[in-house]
């Protein structure tokens, strides 16, 4: 449910700001939630040690806040016409045409560019998807097999680092979002498809740190933190230019569609291919007498090489942008016909 709430968003904070308001609403959206993840991830602890180390009582409350957001979205939204921010160009014709959903995924479908930019989102989910999952499984399972001396911040040490992982990702979240808002939105003037480029550098340069985190794990623990920290600040400063790029590609009309489309995916190839194809090849690396960190280790480097692929396509998407701003008249966007 919490899912098909996310799909919706971009397509209606388009249709409520302008192009030139639309990227900082963008930014607090997201900042919004990279806040609420640290209060969520420091005040989950203590309700943890607080209902008996029992991890399903700090779920408990979430409901509540969950009602609540159903009633403010009752209560104070009204439904903003489609399009009706955009410029003339773009917004008429995602207004006045109401097609099949067949006919809007077959448009979709036809355009280069929309499948290159999904191709990058796919890698930028899967690395996503493998970071959320492996990266706390790893430093337990390096604490397993390395003695390591620290200080327990809780009751039970082992909520210690997935507190740690929790501040350090929603921090990193909101510190790229804020980098990623900002350059995006200084340098739009001077060079349009500057989205396209910081999405490319964002997801490609996060590799190399995601590799030292893969491999210093095991030898400098809070060294490892910090890497990991930088990656996740490197990755997120694509996300504001990622949806920028979305809302800009496709008409009003199509919006929908193409979210749907790119939310599913994502959440099949981060959450569930991630964690499939690593731990498949996990398994293959144990059996040839490697440790159970050390396969872990080898199989998660398909996730920066994933990261780099994905920084490639972003940049296609950029040359392929550049290349169809060099021609001459009105810009091309996918719209429904």
């Amino acid at each position: 449910m919490a899912e098909s709430c996310l799909t919706p968003v971009p397509s209606l904070i388009a249709d409520l700001f302008g192009p030139e308001k639309r990227t900082r609403i963008l930014a607090l959206y997201m900042c919004t939630k990279a806040v609420f993840c640290i209060i969520a991830s420091c005040f989950g602890t203590p309700v943890i040690n607080l209902a008996g180390l029992n991890w399903r009582n700090a779920l408990r409350i979430t409901p509540g806040f969950g009602l609540f957001g159903l009633l403010l979205a009752v209560i104070v939204m009204k439904e903003p016409q489609r399009g009706g921010m955009e410029d003339d160009k773009n917004g008429d014709e995602g207004t006045k045409l109401n097609c099949s959903c067949y006919t809007n995924l077959k448009q979709l479908l036809k355009s280069c560019h929309f499948l290159t930019f999904t191709a990058g989102i796919l890698c930028y989910a899967y690395v996503l998807g493998a970071k959320y999952f492996w990266v706390p499984r790893i430093i337990r399972q390096a604490r397993k097999d390395v003695p390591i001396e620290v200080y327990c911040w809780t009751t039970d040490c082992s909520y210690d680092d997935n507190l740690i992982f929790g501040i350090i990702k929603c921090a990193s979240d909101l510190i790229g979002i804020l980098i990623g808002t900002e350059i995006s939105k200084r340098y739009q003037k001077k060079n349009p498809n500057v989205d396209a480029l910081l999405c490319g550098i964002g997801l490609f340069f996060c590799a190399p740190f995601f590799v030292l985190f893969i491999f210093f794990v095991e030898i400098n623990l809070p060294a490892a933190y910090g890497f990991i920290a930088i990656s996740r600040i490197l990755q997120a400063i694509c996300q504001v230019p990622m949806v920028n790029m979305k809302l800009n590609l496709v008409s009003p009309g199509l919006r929908g569609t193409a979210s749907s489309i790119q939310m599913l995916f994502a959440k099949l190839i981060g959450k569930v291919g991630s964690i499939y194809f690593i731990m498949l090849i996990s398994e293959a690396i144990l059996k040839h007498n490697y440790t159970r960190l050390s396969s872990v280790q080898f199989a998660l480097t398909l996730a920066p090489l994933v990261a780099m692929i994905g920084g490639i396509v972003f940049f296609t998407v950029y040359l392929l942008k550049q290349k169809r701003a060099a021609k001459p008249g009105p810009e091309a966007v996918i719209s429904q016909k």
